[in-house]
């Protein structure tokens, strides 16, 4: 059995990012006021410089916001439970069975939004959406087909031991040959 808590708090955001698009923000805007020229991506969707930097600004605002929180799609707590157990005489004889059950809390999928704020709506850092809580109940069932080795399984030939399939290496030796060695 185990179990845990995971607790990882978002300590910081990329500054040099943010520091970044502080640097040139009054030119992106001056750019969007004057000429709003259209930016294209690899799929040839075009987006105005406004749109971008608005977007920008919005990401960065996001990973302010979380910045004390846990973080989001970590699932806090689990629990694990395994057992097995393998039958060693009878009718089930190298029959093995097993239960397995895990657990884990539900996580953080993400933050609503506080209304509509220009350039960018900012999170909702006390509304957040949760994903569900996991419960797996696994079960197993094996069977062994190694055969227990028999002395008659080694033989002793030209002074070495002669393994047979399926059997284990183990050499016996008469006392007499225990003694010589």
């Amino acid at each position: 059995m185990s179990a845990g808590k995971l607790n990882t708090i978002i300590a910081a955001t990329n500054n040099d990012t943010d520091a970044w698009v502080t640097e040139n923000w009054d030119l992106w805007q001056s750019y969007a006021t004057v000429r709003n020229p259209a930016i294209s991506d690899a799929n040839n969707v075009r987006y105005t410089v406004a749109g971008t930097a608005s977007e920008v600004r919005r990401q960065l605002n996001d990973e302010r916001a979380v910045i004390g929180l846990r973080q989001s799609n970590q699932r806090q707590y689990n629990v694990r439970v395994n057992t097995s157990y393998n039958f060693r005489g009878g009718f089930l004889k190298g029959v093995t069975t097993g239960l397995g059950m895990r657990w884990d809390s539900e996580n953080i999928l993400g933050f609503a939004r506080v209304g509509t704020v220009n350039p960018v709506t900012p999170l909702d850092t006390n509304n957040p959406y949760y994903g569900p809580k996991v419960f797996n109940v696994d079960a197993n069932l094996g069977y062994s087909l190694r055969r227990q080795p028999r002395a008659s399984d080694h033989r002793k030939v030209h002074g070495r031991a002669t393994q047979f399939p399926g059997a284990q290496h183990v050499q016996f030796l008469s006392r007499r040959e225990q003694v010589r060695t």
